[in-house]
């Protein structure tokens, strides 16, 4: 048999994170998803500013008590802008009249001549910087949860 010298502090440690506030959790998930926009607006294409303007860092409202997260998407009200007509629809397997450039540049499109690779902004920024996130939120958490004592 053995025996581990500090367990009881580490659960009541534990314990103790059970009772962080909200506001500490959406702080924290804010900090690791601000890294992910300001990759996002660094790796994406620059042609007239609008794709690296459009993007935003937007709560979810439905994550419930003790959980939090944000989603870098495009500002709805830059739709728009970002929408465009599509010359010959369904003809290089589009089936819809209007073409959304934000996805055009993520994912790529097709041409007569081809597909054009997509630039993979958003995956790069989520996978680039995956470490620094983790990082910055443990660090942001553990600053929060050491005030609170």
């Amino acid at each position: 048999m053995f025996e581990v010298d500090g367990l009881n502090d580490l659960l009541d440690y534990m314990k103790s994170l059970e009772e962080v506030p909200q506001r500490v959790v959406t702080k924290t998930a804010k900090a690791g998803g601000q890294i992910l926009l300001n990759e996002a607006r660094i790796d994406a294409p620059v042609k007239s500013g609008d794709l690296e303007n459009g993007l935003m860092l937007v709560r979810n409202s439905k994550s419930g008590k003790g959980k939090s997260f944000y989603d870098v998407q495009m500002n709805p009200a830059m739709n728009n802008t970002f929408r465009s007509d599509i010359k010959v629809q369904g003809k290089y397997g589009g089936r819809f009249p209007t073409g959304y450039y934000p996805a055009s540049m993520e994912y790529g499109f097709l041409t007569k001549h081809g597909k054009v690779e997509g630039y993979h902004y958003m995956k790069k920024a989520a996978t680039t910087k995956e470490s620094d996130v983790y990082k910055t939120m443990l660090l942001e958490l553990s600053e929060a949860i050491d005030k609170l004592k």
